[in-house]
């Protein structure tokens, strides 16, 4: 989102910058995931990629400045020669002068096990190895790296039938 911004500060042509995400909105703001989005007070579109008070990025924002969005489009691999990227359906796309890679960064995910849980005096579960959860509580542990993860949280925190 950022770089797309730096892109068309530099004047970008049509067909020379191409983003690809395995997403299927455009690229936001995703430290506000678990702020305004969680708290409900707040829609994705508010979070789209701006910056110093610019416009939002939003579809309409890379269609009118050249920069052609793939969404939905998992990239499995890469050539040097030609510089090409091919999709998971099979799909190649060329390009002329570079690929730059930007992959953001990934969750570190707690290791899921079945070890059982010791119940201390003041009501708080310890296990022989504090990095570890149990298989039994994993259904109430969410990691929140993507929207969709966002919106399945908040819908759990909007149920009222919840079982604590």
């Amino acid at each position: 989102g950022y770089a797309a911004r730096e892109f068309v500060k530099h004047g970008v042509q049509r067909n020379q910058v191409a983003i690809f995400s395995t997403e299927s909105v455009p690229p936001y703001e995703r430290s506000s995931l678990t702020k305004g989005f969680l708290q409900n007070n707040q829609n994705l579109e508010d979070f789209y990629c701006c910056a110093n008070g610019q416009p939002k990025q939003d579809l309409q924002w890379y269609e009118e400045n050249n920069i052609r969005l793939f969404l939905n489009t998992k990239i499995i691999s890469f050539d040097t020669l030609p510089l090409t990227v091919t999709d998971s359906i099979g799909r190649i796309y060329q390009a002329s002068r570079a690929i730059i890679i930007a992959t953001g960064c990934s969750t570190n995910r707690i290791p899921v096990t079945n070890i059982v849980l010791a119940k201390k005096d003041n009501n708080r579960f310890i296990s022989r190895d504090s990095c570890f959860i149990t298989s039994k509580l994993s259904k109430n542990l969410y990691y929140v790296r993507t929207i969709n993860d966002a919106e399945e949280l908040r819908k759990r925190l909007n149920d009222k039938n919840i079982d604590n």
